[in-house]
């Protein structure tokens, strides 16, 4: 079945066909213009390749829209163009685009056009490292989107500057960002501008990373900011800044306090779920630093404690958190494994079995009826992989921790309710799984 994406360039491509440029020129060149844009955004083929058409298609528009007659098409048509080059890598080359697009659009009454034409310019040259041009650029484009009506372009254009701001490095510069991306904040909501909410707390965040002052302060602000971007930047749906999220998040608890276990464990599980999602192979870059951050925790919490388990330190962190907390780290962990191919998923979920019940303790009922609450929330298959690795993790440990860990289960069961404790018994029992004896 066609997809809504192939659908509309299919539809494209033959309205271009029955406009001719010969006979419907202006049909032609907007027909043109649109093809270009569904190409840049197409989820379809090789985003390379798609660039290259879409730039095609926007010089077929431009042979029509002349400065002349059609000042405002082509000023729109040059952005769009000059932004495909830059996706492309062709920052010179777009740089030289979006300018033209400025003086195309000069006294024009289009405030959209002209905000955006200098927004992207900004880009253009904060990717040239030109940060007086990408704040002069921005400047402008906030002048342009100074109405109402822009309060989203306008929040997305202080991030931008902010970042360029930031790039200077200089405290003048950084607390100028800051300023920048607290206005922006000011400007939207995380429900109307999800995207924009989430990059304007995870920039804060980073830049007060950076600040001089009162470091206590600035990395309680900073993680208050990263938290929040992560309310947005979820795994699934923003996988690569969910992973930046939380590579900065980490170092903001290991500086806050240096001699904390809690803190330094709280980065230790930030900086493991940063390296789950992403690839060396892809994000070599990346993966290596967040890679060498969690060694260097890795080393002060064996330091501090003689152990560098890690699966110990998380099981230890779960035991030292507010319930919530608890909850929400152990369900985006287990979540985590439980999304992982066989034999991997396996592997992983009796690992962190074993180290809870190992760990043993007054946490352990605690943590099992977490455990046992979160399985409930998955699908079928998940809860029947997660009892098993349950039941082979008890089957491993010795008998001082096996039996508290039925214990515990069994103290978990009896928070379900009848109809969930009946179907998790039946399972259970399939699975060969005995009922301790009472007392």
């Amino acid at each position: 079945m066609m997809s809504e994406e192939l659908r509309v360039l299919e539809q494209l491509r033959a309205s271009i066909d029955r406009y001719p440029r010969s006979s419907h020129p202006e049909e032609y060149a907007t027909l043109q213009f649109n093809l270009g844009l569904a190409l840049a955004e197409s989820p379809h083929g090789e985003h390379g390749d798609n660039l290259k058409l879409a730039i095609q298609a926007y010089a077929e528009a431009l042979e029509v829209f002349d400065e002349r007659r059609y000042p405002l098409l082509r000023g729109r048509v040059l952005t769009a163009l000059g932004a495909a080059e830059r996706d492309l890598g062709l920052t010179r080359i777009a740089r030289d685009r979006f300018q033209e697009a400025t003086r195309v659009l000069h006294g024009l009454d289009s405030p959209a056009e002209i905000g955006s034409a200098f927004n992207n310019l900004g880009l253009a040259e904060t990717d040239l490292a030109n940060a007086e041009e990408a704040i002069a650029a921005f400047d402008l484009a906030l002048d342009a989107f100074s109405d109402v009506r822009y309060e989203r372009q306008r929040a997305a254009t202080l991030i931008n500057r902010g970042l360029a701001r930031a790039a200077v490095g200089s405290e003048s510069s950084l607390q100028a960002a800051t300023d920048d991306y607290r206005k922006a904040l000011d400007l939207v909501e995380p429900e109307s501008a999800p995207y924009v909410y989430g990059l304007a707390n995870h920039s804060l965040g980073v830049a007060l990373l950076s600040l001089p002052g009162d470091r206590t302060s600035l990395l309680s602000d900073s993680i208050r900011a990263l938290d929040a971007s992560l309310s947005i930047f979820t795994k699934s749906s923003y996988p690569f800044q969910h992973a930046l999220a939380k590579n900065n998040l980490a170092v903001a608890y290991e500086e806050i306090a240096l001699g904390d276990l809690t803190s330094q464990r709280r980065a230790l599980a930030r900086l493991e779920e940063a390296l789950m999602v992403f690839d060396p192979r892809v994000n070599a870059e990346q993966w290596r630093e967040v890679n060498a951050n969690f060694t260097r925790v890795l080393e002060r919490l064996e330091a501090m404690t003689g152990h560098s388990n890690r699966l110990r330190h998380f099981v230890e962190l779960l035991a030292a958190l507010s319930a919530p907390e608890r909850l929400d780290l152990l369900r985006f962990r287990m979540r985590t494994y439980l999304d992982l191919p066989e034999p991997h998923r396996a592997q992983n979920l009796e690992a962190l079995d074993q180290a809870i019940i190992e760990f043993g303790n007054d946490s352990l009922p605690a943590l099992t009826k977490d455990w046992l609450s979160i399985l409930m929330e998955q699908p079928h298959e998940h809860l029947e992989a997660g009892l098993a690795s349950r039941l082979a993790a008890q089957s491993e440990v010795d008998d001082q921790f096996s039996g508290p860990s039925a214990v515990a289960l069994e103290k978990a069961l009896g928070h379900l309710e009848i109809i969930q404790r009946m179907r998790v018994r039946d399972l259970l029992s399939a699975m060969g799984h005995e009922r301790p004896e009472p007392g």
